[in-house]
């Protein structure tokens, strides 16, 4: 056993050795050879036909009417009217979109306004709460924008 162990003492303090200070004979059967050169990573770039979002808000309030207590009032009258304040919803027909129900033309322009790019062509349910309130106070636009609400079950006022 003392001699197993000696015999592999020696070849580890051998293959720990720089090569210039090993035999010309490499010691004890101990070939050293050189981790092989790992090539340098390459950065990914996206896939063709993907689309890159950008994250956030170029823009941020105060919107037109934020913080209004009357706006507030109509907006929250609005959005309970029109989707139930959910701000997934879609309507069946597939036309209305998102908490205040906006139709693609009405958030793309929105989207347009907040100069938001990312959102133009996504159906509003598909976007976050604070961007479907934003857009709203867009449009509405201090109730110059009423007309896109106008009629319903109940009148919001």
């Amino acid at each position: 056993m003392k001699m197993i162990l000696g015999r592999l003492a020696c070849c580890l303090v051998w293959s720990t050795l720089p090569m210039q200070a090993q035999p010309a004979g490499g010691g004890v059967g101990v070939q050293e050879s050189s981790p092989p050169a790992k090539a340098p990573l390459k950065k990914r770039s996206p896939r063709k036909g993907t689309r890159q979002r950008r994250k956030g808000p170029t823009q941020t309030g105060p919107w037109p009417g934020q913080g209004d207590p009357e706006v507030e009032r109509v907006r929250k009258c609005i959005m309970g009217r029109e989707g139930g304040a959910d701000y997934g919803i879609a309507d069946p027909s597939r036309h209305w979109f998102g908490a205040y129900q906006f139709h693609l033309n009405t958030s793309n322009e929105a989207a347009r306004r907040m100069k938001r790019p990312d959102l133009v062509g996504v159906p509003a349910n598909r976007w976050s709460p604070a961007d479907q309130d934003a857009a709203f106070y867009v449009i509405y636009d201090r109730g110059r924008g009423r007309q896109h609400w106008a009629g319903g079950a109940y009148p919001c006022r």
